[in-house]
C-alpha cells in the first residue's frame, strides 16, 4: 500500500516458505512476481466474512480454517483473529512471506521444476490477479486511497482550551477557532469551541432586546442592526429554521443542549455578515455567512416539555411572538459555538461553518472544511489535533499545534497514507420544522467491540448482528468518551483487576491513590475512581522516575477500546490519557502524574444499555480525521452520506 513499508515484525516470513519455487538446475532464473503465500485464500475468505459480522455463522469457521493454515509456517499463527482484522494486509502482501526477489526463491532442499505448480498456489498470471483482487476486497472493507483531486484546501491553526477548574489547558478537552465576525472597524473577534456535533455558528450578540436581558451593556459582541436579520422566509428557511416571527418579521432560532440535569439553551435570532478565520496557516479565508445571534438563555427540567416547547416551538401569533425573546444574559463576547457539519441538500446544518465556505464556492466538495462561501469546491473536513505539551514536559511553552482543515489536504506526514475509512450514516437528528435549527451529525454504524486483554485479563468481545448501535464523532464535546453500558462494565472489570495489581506491585515504590478529574482532566469527566488516579512525585524526581510513574498507572487500563465498523475499519478508543500535574511560575514543575479516563456508561434513563458510542477529544487527539461528503467516494460507492477517515497517531500536525 502507499506509504507504507513492509512489516519486519514475526508475521512476515522470509524466503523458503512452502509454496515458493526452488531453484532451478544450473538455469539462469526467469524474473517473475512473487507467489501469494498459500494461506491468502484463508484470509481472504476471513476478511469477506467480516463484513456480515456473523461470528457464529461466517467468521469464526473461516477464522479455525486460516489458523489452521498458518499453523504450519513458524512464526505466522497469530494469536487472535483481531490481528487480522486490524492490519489483513500484513497478511497478503507477498513481499512480507517471500522477500522481495524478483526471481526465484532460493531454499534448502530438494529443488523442484520451476514450472510446475504446487498444490495451493497460484500460477503467475492467476497469483498476480489474484492478488490485485485481494487488495480491492480490502479497500472497500477497511482502507481508503489518497484523495487524487487537489482542490484548493484553507488550514486554520486551532488553540487548546481550558476546561472546568484546570489552571491551564491539558487533556483531551476542545479546541477553539478564532473568528471575527463584521467588517472593518466593527468587526469583534470571537473564539469558538471547534464542534462536529453541532450545525450552528453561534455568538452572543448585542441588542436592545440582549441588553434588556443583560444586567449591563454587552460592550464586546458584534452589535446587532436591522439590516443584518434575515428577514424573509426564504433566506430564513435556507438557514435552517424556517420560523419567522409573526409582526417582527426576524429569523428566529432556539438551540436547547443538555446539561447536568435538564436543559441549558440559546436563542435569538439569524444574522447575515462578514465572517473572517484568524490565525490561517494556509490561505485567506473570509466570506459572508449566516449566523446565530443569541440574545436570550433558556433553562427546563428534562420533564418540562412545555417549557422546552415554549422556547423551542415557533410562534404563530405575534402576540406568542412578543415576549419570546426573554431570558437569560448570554454574556459579552461569548463564542457560543462554530458548528462544523454539512447540510444533506435540505435545511439541516445550513448555518454550520463548514457548509457556507461550501456553498460560497471555496471548496469543491463536502470535505469537512469551509462552504457557503464557494471558497472550496468539496465537503470535505480534516481535524488535526495533538495534546497540549504540559501533557508531556511541565518546562514546555503552551502553543498551538492542532489545526482545522477546509478542503482535503493532509499533514506532510501522511501525505501518501493509506487511512482507514468508514461509511458515515444519513444522521439527522432535532425538529426539522419549527425554531430549532435541525443538526446533521457524522456518524458511522458499529459492527463490534474489542477490548483488547493483558495484565492477566482476558479480551472481551461482542458483535452486534443485525442490532446495530452507532458511533457519534463528536469533537465538540471535550473528554465524552460514552459506550454502551456492557462495553463499560468489560472496561470496568479490566481496570479494577489491574489497579489491584499495580498496587501490589508498586508498593513501596509509588503510591496509587485518587485525584479530582475536574480538576485535573477536564470537561465531561465520568464519576468513578477510575477517572483519575494520581502519583505524586518527589521534587528531585528524574525522567527515569517519571516515566516509570506514567507506565504504573496506564497499566491499570486496557491500551483502547477498539470500536470496529461498518466496513471493517478499528477506530480505538483510548482508555486513559497521562497528564502532568505541573505547578509553580508557569506551571514549570512537575508535583506529580496523573492518568484521566474519559470512558463511561450512558446516564440513567436513557436507553444506553445497547445505545450509542459518543467520541470526542480522546478519540480525536494524536490522529487526523476527515469526513468526505463528496458523491459517491471511491471506497464506499454507494455510501449517501459520505465516509470518515482516520489515521493512527500522529506526532505532528505540520502541513
Amino acid at each position: 500500500m502507499a506509504g507504507e513499508q513492509p512489516s519486519t515484525s514475526s508475521r512476515g516470513g522470509g524466503g523458503g516458505s512452502e509454496g515458493s519455487d526452488g531453484g532451478g538446475g544450473g538455469e539462469a532464473p526467469q524474473p517473475r512476481m512473487p507467489q501469494p503465500h498459500r494461506c491468502n485464500a484463508r484470509v481472504e475468505d476471513f476478511v469477506q466474512a467480516i463484513v456480515t459480522w456473523d461470528w457464529s455463522g461466517k467468521i469464526q469457521p473461516t477464522w479455525r480454517l486460516l489458523r489452521k493454515c498458518l499453523k504450519s509456517e513458524p512464526g505466522q499463527e497469530p494469536t487472535d483473529p483481531y490481528l487480522i482484522i486490524k492490519d489483513p494486509q500484513a497478511y497478503l502482501d507477498p513481499k512480507r512471506f517471500q522477500g522481495s526477489h524478483p526471481g526465484p526463491v532460493q531454499r534448502v532442499g530438494r529443488a523442484e521444476p520451476q514450472h510446475r505448480p504446487r498444490p495451493g498456489t497460484c500460477t503467475q498470471s492467476s497469483s498476480a490477479m489474484k492478488y490485485a483482487a485481494t487488495l480491492a476486497v480490502l479497500a472497500a472493507l477497511a482502507v481508503s486511497t489518497a484523495v487524487a483531486a487537489t482542490p484548493p484546501s484553507y488550514v486554520a491553526s486551532v488553540a487548546h482550551q481550558k476546561a472546568g477548574t484546570q489552571p491551564y489547558p491539558r487533556g483531551c478537552n476542545n479546541r477553539a477557532i478564532t473568528i471575527a465576525v463584521g467588517q472593518g472597524s466593527s468587526a469583534v473577534t470571537y473564539d469558538f469551541t471547534v464542534d462536529s456535533g453541532s450545525g450552528l455558528l453561534e455568538l452572543s450578540c448585542a441588542s436592545s432586546t440582549s441588553n434588556a436581558n443583560c444586567p449591563k451593556a454587552l460592550t464586546n459582541s458584534y452589535k446587532l442592526s436591522s439590516s443584518k436579520v434575515l428577514n424573509t422566509q426564504a433566506t430564513c428557511t435556507a438557514a435552517g429554521s424556517g420560523c419567522l416571527l409573526p409582526g417582527s418579521q426576524q429569523c428566529y432560532y432556539s438551540q436547547g443542549l443538555t446539561g447536568g440535569t435538564g436543559f441549558n439553551g440559546n436563542k435569538g435570532v439569524f444574522a447575515k455578515d462578514t465572517i473572517t478565520v484568524k490565525n490561517m496557516l494556509s490561505g485567506s479565508l473570509s466570506f459572508p455567512a449566516a449566523f446565530a445571534c443569541a440574545e436570550a438563555t433558556w433553562k427546563c427540567s428534562e420533564t418540562d416539555t412545555s417549557c422546552i416547547q415554549g422556547n423551542q416551538t415557533c410562534p404563530s401569533t405575534a402576540a406568542a411572538a412578543s415576549n419570546i425573546l426573554k431570558g437569560g444574559c448570554v454574556g459579552d463576547n461569548a463564542g457560543i459555538e462554530a458548528g462544523f457539519t454539512f447540510s444533506l441538500g435540505g435545511r439541516p446544518s445550513a448555518a454550520a461553518l463548514p457548509e457556507q465556505v461550501f456553498q460560497s464556492g471555496l471548496i469543491k466538495n463536502r470535505t469537512l472544511g469551509v462552504f457557503q462561501s464557494g471558497l472550496i469546491k468539496n465537503r470535505t473536513l480534516g481535524f488535526c489535533w495533538q495534546p497540549p505539551q504540559k501533557d508531556s514536559n511541565c518546562s514546555a511553552a503552551l502553543a498551538s499545534n492542532s489545526a482545522v482543515v477546509f478542503g482535503p489536504a493532509r499533514p506532510a506526514a501522511l501525505k501518501n497514507a493509506v487511512l482507514s475509512v468508514s461509511p458515515l450514516i444519513n444522521a439527522t437528528f432535532g425538529p426539522t420544522t419549527g425554531a430549532a435549527a435541525s443538526t446533521h451529525t457524522f456518524r458511522s454504524n458499529v459492527a463490534g467491540v474489542y477490548i483488547p486483554g493483558g495484565n492477566g485479563v482476558q479480551p472481551w468481545k461482542t458483535s452486534y448482528n443485525g442490532s446495530v448501535p452507532s458511533v457519534l464523532w463528536d469533537s465538540g464535546a471535550y473528554g465524552s468518551s460514552e459506550v454502551p453500558t456492557p462495553v463499560f462494565n468489560a472496561f470496568l472489570n479490566y481496570y479494577t483487576a489491574a489497579r489491584a495489581k499495580a498496587v501490589n506491585e508498586w508498593s513501596g515504590i509509588f503510591t496509587i491513590s485518587n485525584c479530582d478529574a475536574k480538576k485535573l482532566c477536564g470537561s465531561n469527566t465520568p464519576p468513578g475512581a477510575h477517572a483519575c488516579q494520581y502519583i505524586a512525585l518527589p521534587s528531585n524526581a528524574t525522567a527515569v522516575h517519571r516515566v516509570a510513574a506514567r507506565n504504573a498507572l496506564l497499566s491499570m487500563y486496557p491500551p483502547s477500546i477498539d470500536i470496529q465498523l461498518e466496513g471493517g475499519a478499528i477506530a480505538p478508543l483510548p482508555a486513559a490519557f497521562a497528564v502532568n500535574d505541573c505547578q509553580g511560575s508557569g506551571y514549570t514543575s512537575q508535583a506529580g502524574v496523573a492518568v484521566c479516563s474519559y470512558v463511561q456508561a450512558p446516564p440513567a434513563g436513557t436507553g444506553g444499555g445497547a445505545g450509542y458510542f459518543w467520541v470526542a477529544g480522546p478519540w480525536f487527539t494524536s490522529r487526523f480525521v476527515q469526513f468526505d461528503l463528496s458523491p459517491s467516494p471511491p471506497e464506499f460507492p454507494t455510501a449517501t452520506a459520505g465516509v470518515i477517515r482516520f489515521s493512527n497517531t500522529i506526532a505532528s500536525c505540520a502541513f
